[in-house]
């Protein structure tokens, strides 16, 4: 299988820089702090470590026994979403202090004058913003972005924040540029992509410096593009002698862990694994050249050591059935659109926030067909505007050029058109942020005001798709206790809720996931990918899908038909369709333009 770092050119602001400039940029800026020397000194030291959430009610507890982490060095974090890696990071951050977390045991953090710190002796008001040290980098860092600054405004932040550094300017620049954000100075940061504002957080703490960077799959809604550029960037700011830092990464990717097992890697793997039914543990350290041993086996389809944790198993397991480990790829049937009615159409579509300067679009010219028993997928590069697209396809954005029509008709009663069509955010944590009570009675929530016959119906459908998310021993959890992952998957099961219980012969519906797998472990996604496969393709054929993504490796399984969406090179001109291929095409080409293969090659 072609690996993504073979290829030689990448996006970087405005102009397309050769990759071979890029990490010559940063080799050299290594360079200019001295020769690196491997040194062993720790920068983070966990003892005994025992955390509990959930002191009332349902109880959730991660034991991390023993975890060192040393200058220089990447450890990555990997378990089942649900496992508590969150919690691990945001207790180190301070985001999670008591008495929301119990916490015994030890954890210190070295300083650059070799003193030991450790993060809990201080206690109850001892917030995140007192552990200079440390920077957090978000899942989805737009619920802690202020929405009403521009990207130029935390330049500004930052200014008065360090006003002994007088560089600034030039470096928060130089790294917009890396970003690939240097087009986005003036916008809002509540108008960013979750991409977007992952690449706005790195070039924060770059300019920081924090000696220990938690990230908690800071990469997670990114392209494969700017993945790899900005996993270069990481590995590249932690190897650099002159931050003297470590990373603690959490990760469910693929490509993170290929980029920490090459030669020469010396990054260490810590994997949860689940002792009870409110209980995980931490593993040993598992070195990188273990790592890749399994991974080998994985891709001969030979048995596993058996001392690599059983969840890193089922991880490659996963992936090689998703053709991310070895050439094989479980193809899925799929459908031409042949005789079929088409159930959305959009028409000259084109849009920009800023209403009346229409040069400055956003969106140009989009126009999309989609039919009933296809499943159609939207590609594009994170920022290119592709969850704007889907608001306005769903009338939650207004303002735009163009005509979008549903099942035949330009107007549709609000009530009916939520019933046959659901939209599953990218930021679930968000958008259930106002819900309160149980998963049951959140999926429920909708049919208040169902009889008893529909409402028992409804109860027994739930039950159905709970267990076929694997949610079902959840139903009693507050939602506010699930964690992202499993927020996004009740997400996804109350709006598959909504449109089974409206399905009827002859009458199609249509579920629309923007980035569905983001957050989720690769085990999960295979089995989520195979349950949205077997709803759309099997048992409801009124069902149809679309599906947002930047991973060509979730379209591939259960799309028929795929747009790809990109804006002009000078990142001025509006983003419009630029390519449509079918199943057979998808992955194979030939491709009429740079951006698919770019997106698409790595297949």
């Amino acid at each position: 299988m072609a690996k993504f770092h073979d290829l030689d050119w990448l996006p970087v602001a405005d102009v397309w820089f050769d990759q071979k400039d890029f990490q010559a940029i940063m080799t050299a800026r290594i360079a200019e702090e001295g020769d690196w020397v491997s040194s062993n000194q720790m920068i983070l030291n966990i003892n005994g470590l025992e955390l509990t959430v959930g002191r009332k009610g349902i109880q959730h507890k991660v034991i991390v026994p023993s975890c060192t982490v040393s200058r220089g060095q990447i450890a990555l974090l990997m378990g089942p979403s649900g496992s508590g890696k969150s919690v691990f990071m945001k207790t180190l951050a301070g985001i999670m202090q008591k008495p929301e977390v119990d916490i015994t045991g030890l954890a210190e953090i070295v300083d650059s004058k070799s003193q030991k710190n450790d993060l809990f002796s201080k206690g109850q008001g001892f917030h995140a913003t007192d552990r200079e040290e440390i920077f957090y980098l978000f899942q989805d860092p737009r619920s802690y972005l202020q929405p009403r600054l521009t990207v130029d405004n935390y330049r500004v932040l930052l200014e008065h924040r360090l006003p002994d550094r007088s560089d600034i300017k030039t470096s928060f620049e130089e790294y917009l540029a890396m970003a690939n954000l240097r087009h986005r100075k003036t916008t809002l940061a509540g108008q960013l992509s979750g991409g977007e504002a992952q690449r706005l957080m790195l070039a924060i703490m770059s300019i920081l410096r924090p000696r220990l960077i938690l990230a908690d799959e800071p990469l997670s809604a990114q392209d494969r593009v700017h993945h790899e550029q900005l996993r270069q960037l990481l590995n590249l700011y932690v190897e650099d002698q002159g931050n003297d830092c470590a990373m603690v990464l959490v990760t469910h990717e693929m490509r993170d862990i290929e980029h920490s097992i090459r030669d020469g890697s010396n990054s260490v793997f810590y994997v949860l694994e689940q002792d009870n039914e409110t209980q995980w543990s931490c593993s040993e350290a598992i070195f990188a050249g273990e790592v890749a041993q399994a991974i080998e086996q994985a891709k001969s389809k030979v048995q596993m050591d058996s001392a690599i944790p059983k969840t890193l198993r089922s991880f490659f397991s996963a992936g090689t059935e998703l053709g991310l480990i070895g050439d094989e790829v479980q193809h899925q049937k799929g459908s031409d659109g042949s005789d079929s009615m088409p159930i959305l159409e959009a028409k000259n579509v084109s849009f920009g926030w800023a209403k009346r300067k229409r040069s400055d679009l956003l969106l140009h010219n989009i126009n999309i067909t989609h039919f009933s028993n296809q499943n159609l997928g939207l590609m594009g590069l994170s920022g290119v505007g592709k969850s704007t697209l889907a608001e306005i396809l769903l009338g939650l954005v207004d303002g735009q050029d163009g005509t979008v029509q549903w099942f035949g008709r330009t107007k549709i009663a609000e009530s009916e058109f939520r019933e046959r069509v659901q939209y599953v955010f990218q930021d679930c944590e968000r958008a259930l942020g106002w819900e309160e009570g149980t998963l049951e009675e959140v999926m429920l929530s909708p049919f208040r005001s169902a009889d008893r016959t529909q409402a028992s119906q409804m109860a027994g459908t739930m039950n159905e798709i709970l267990e076929d998310l694997g949610l079902s021993d959840k139903r009693l959890n507050l939602i506010s206790h699930l964690s992202g992952g499993q927020q996004r998957r009740a997400f996804l099961a109350r709006a598959l809720l909504v449109v089974l219980a409206n399905a009827t012969v002859g009458a199609p519906t249509v579920l629309v996931l923007d980035e569905a797998t983001v957050g989720l472990d690769l085990t999960t996604q295979v089995s989520l990918l195979r349950l949205l496969n077997d709803y759309s393709r099997n048992r409801y054929p009124e069902l149809s899908l679309v599906v947002i993504s930047h991973d060509p490796v979730v379209l591939r399984y259960i799309c028929d038909e795929f747009l790809i969406i990109s804006r002009a090179e000078d990142q001025l001109s509006g983003a419009t369709i630029i390519e449509k291929l079918n199943r057979r095409e998808f992955g194979v080409g030939p491709y009429q333009h740079r951006d698919t293969a770019l997106l698409v090659k790595a297949l």
